[in-house]
């Protein structure tokens, strides 16, 4: 079984992702990603941007900042590469990146009443793990 290490996360092939708090490192991270990490009601407490997930994965993986920087763009092109391609992600416990397809339909101009057409077009979507979903509804 592979198994990726660090101080505070663990990725083995059969159960996904596990956070480990036991040492005193702060909120779950799946849950501090979802804006759930502390504040009041369901508003989210931050925004998580890519250069924040930059410096995260830089402290978590004790890599370089400039060396994670092109591994979360490599990342990110690869998953856009993939969808363009007509491809589906799946990253078991995240999610599934996908594209579907909407047809195109005819409707009516609200002002005028004449019927309009709206091309097809291809919609990027993503659809969340059991483990993402899980992390998110911690409170």
């Amino acid at each position: 079984m592979a198994e990726v290490r660090s101080d505070r996360f663990a990725i083995d092939d059969l159960s996904g992702l596990h956070v480990d708090n036991s040492q005193g490192h702060g909120p779950d991270l799946l849950a501090e990603w979802a804006g759930r990490s502390g504040g009041a009601g369901k508003q989210r407490s931050r925004v998580l941007t890519r250069k924040d997930l930059i410096v995260q994965v830089a402290q978590t993986t004790g890599l370089d900042r400039k060396l994670t920087e092109l591994a979360v763009r490599a990342l990110l092109g690869t998953i856009g590469d993939a969808l363009h391609d007509g491809k589906d992600v799946r990253l078991t416990g995240f999610g599934t990146f996908s594209v579907t397809e909407r047809p195109a339909t005819l409707i009516r101009n609200p002002r005028t009443g004449k019927p309009m057409k709206v091309e097809a077009a291809k919609r990027p979507g993503f659809r969340p793990g059991k483990s993402l979903k899980d992390a998110t509804a911690r409170r």
